[in-house]
């Protein structure tokens, strides 16, 4: 099991970026009801963990966003927000779909069902599509 517990480095990225980030389309959960298990990931903005959702089997990809990382990058508030909306709505099964987002004083978390395989960027650069 990953011990995963962030350290705030300050609340005024929490402030910030709550109202941004309304939960309504998200199911309900907390963080405390999922097991880290490892990272499956890292990018700019932040890590993809593996992890299971407590008393059930389902397996879920974690994507956590450090909110003063956001915030560095002015332009790419929206486009997290845009990404939230279309993950939320999105209902087509060649995409995955967000599950549930919550968040902390720290990071941003969009919980997604897991699915075994590489990432499409990986794909299409060694593929060279």
């Amino acid at each position: 099991m990953l011990n995963y517990t962030p350290q705030p480095k300050s609340k005024q990225h929490s402030t910030k970026l709550n109202h941004k980030f309304k939960l309504s389309g998200a199911n309900t959960a907390k963080l405390s009801d999922f097991k880290f298990l490892r990272v499956v990931g890292r990018g700019t903005f932040g890590k993809v963990f593996l992890a299971s959702k407590k008393g059930t089997d389902q397996l879920y990809a974690v994507k956590s966003i450090r909110k003063d990382i956001i915030l560095e990058h002015h332009l790419s508030i929206e486009s997290h927000i845009l990404e939230k909306d279309i993950m939320l709505a999105c209902d087509h099964p060649f995409l995955v779909n967000m599950e549930y987002m919550l968040q902390n004083d720290l990071r941003l978390y969009f919980v997604m069902p897991y699915i075994r395989g590489r990432e499409l960027y990986q794909l299409i650069f060694e593929e060279h599509i």
